[in-house]
């Protein structure tokens, strides 16, 4: 058993060891905190960051992170008639899998017509601040694709921390004039190929 404050009235209070994000006495207080009036500066959160020692940690424990087969299985699974939020993101009964866009899909189709295997999503790299996943790895090749239509600063700067932090790792991206030049060669033997 431990004793916290309630953060929103002060209200001491007792809850079990195995409930250590216990912030408040009761869910009026919970739900004060997410109110317009709670925003900003008056929250009592403002301002406050992880220290170095919680960051290593944090890191620690998510480092050489790999998705196992299984758990890959299950996500997959989860996503069967369920569209992403944005984009063109979902399952394709062609492919067996989830996509994040029509251009994914089409990459993957381009793989498969070519009797090139691959996976899709596989691994996850911890760099120093974040963590990047390219979209697909083949094997024969050894070497990674990133499918990105658009590379925003932020991805720039992901895919840069990535280069610099692997230089063995063989990564190609497959931008929009790549891609444009793929859709030429492809459109047209691909049956399911999507616009």
């Amino acid at each position: 058993m431990r004793e916290f404050n309630c953060i929103i009235c002060g209200t001491p209070k007792i809850v079990a060891n195995n409930e250590p994000k216990a912030r408040f006495c009761t869910s009026k207080c919970y739900h004060y905190s997410t109110h317009e009036s709670f925003k900003g500066k008056k929250n009592p959160f403002y301002g406050k960051r992880h220290s170095e020692a919680t960051k290593k940690i944090i890191k620690d424990k998510r480092k050489f992170q790999v998705t196992t087969e299984e758990t890959r299985k299950k996500m997959r699974l989860s996503r069967i008639g369920h569209p992403c939020a944005h984009g063109k993101g979902g399952y394709r009964e062609d492919l067996h899998h989830y996509v994040r866009s029509s251009w994914e899909a089409n990459v993957a189709r381009i793989f498969l017509l070519n009797g090139i295997g691959y996976e899709y999503e596989k691994h996850r790299f911890i760099l120093e601040d974040c963590s990047y996943c390219p979209d697909f790895y083949l094997p024969e090749f050894d070497t990674y694709i990133e499918v990105k239509g658009y590379l925003r600063d932020g991805a720039k700067a992901v895919l840069y921390k990535f280069i610099k932090a692997n230089p063995e790792i063989k990564l190609l991206v497959i931008d929009r004039e790549v891609y444009k030049k793929l859709s030429l060669m492809f459109k047209n033997k691909i049956l399911n190929w999507e616009i």
